[in-house]
């Protein structure tokens, strides 16, 4: 099974963690490595090459990064360039952790095509209400007429 490691500012990674228990069920092979304040990049990368280490990436591993551009995933950008069994996306949300957890169960997957799943899912989770939920409404106006 694919390793997900979460890694975030302060324990938002946690949380996240947290939310996947109540709606999923309790994931197997997940970690966070929180980026506190005062610690150093390479105090983070430390703990991400722990994290891997611990949850046994065998099957690779997907790190999931809060903000591009933001100390973590500077911290994990080497990382990547020298391992191919390892795949960062930025952006981590509800939905993208969600169905990274569902899709990692097909043991065919790629460490490579669920972090494309990641991708997608992360994207199509940010939804603009007013706009679902008025055009919903104004079809079922034009219908009522």
């Amino acid at each position: 099974m694919i390793g997900i490691v979460l890694v975030t500012h302060h324990h938002l990674g946690e949380a996240l963690i947290e939310v996947a228990r109540m709606l999923y069920g309790k994931p197997e092979k997940i970690v966070s490595v929180p980026l506190l304040e005062g610690e150093s990049i390479e105090d983070l990368q430390k703990k991400v090459l722990d994290a891997l280490e611990e949850i046994d990436v065998k099957d690779g591993a997907l790190i999931l990064v809060d903000l591009f551009g933001g100390t973590p995933m500077n911290a994990l950008a080497l990382l990547a360039v020298e391992r191919d069994d390892i795949e960062i996306i930025t952006g981590v949300n509800v939905p993208m952790l969600l169905t990274v957890l569902m899709e990692r169960e097909d043991e065919g997957i790629t460490v490579k095509e669920l972090a494309k799943k990641a991708f997608e899912a992360g994207k199509e989770g940010i939804i603009d209400v007013r706009e679902k939920l008025v055009s919903k409404l104004k079809e079922k106006l034009r219908k009522e007429s």
